[in-house]
């Protein structure tokens, strides 16, 4: 008599913990790619970046800024803005931390979050082959 054996919720258990961990590493991959290359003023932005993951149906991570004014930083504004539709005209606005007012026609981007994910993908690719063994 052959002795059968149902091992699926333990190869579903241990593929969940894999996978949790796949998602986690390549996301504090990118979140450590991320804060060498956002540009530094007063460091906010850099504190803001996070990575949150979840594993509930399915692993993921996100990983990004918390702060209102990243995306300013990632594409640019005014006349700089990479989408071509920033505001065409100048403005004045009020620097607290200066004390001062300065008017201008924008920020030219200074991208860090999109090439921090692309210059991840070959460790993330290597993670995946040594955390889930493809």
């Amino acid at each position: 008599m052959i002795e059968r054996i149902n091992n699926t919720d333990q190869f579903i258990s241990e593929s969940r913990k894999k996978a949790l961990q796949f998602v986690t590493t390549g996301g504090l991959r990118i979140r450590s790619e991320m804060i060498a290359r956002v540009p530094v003023d007063s460091g906010a932005l850099r504190r803001s970046i996070d990575t949150e993951v979840e594993n509930n149906p399915v692993a993921f991570s996100d990983t990004g800024s918390t702060s209102e004014y990243a995306e300013y930083v990632e594409y640019g504004t005014g006349i700089y803005a990479e989408s071509g539709q920033g505001r065409q005209t100048p403005w004045t606005y009020f620097d607290e931390a200066k004390g001062q007012f300065f008017t201008t026609r924008g920020q030219k981007a200074q991208p860090f979050a999109e090439p921090a994910y692309r210059s991840s993908l070959p460790k993330i690719k290597q993670d995946a082959e040594r955390i889930l063994k493809l």
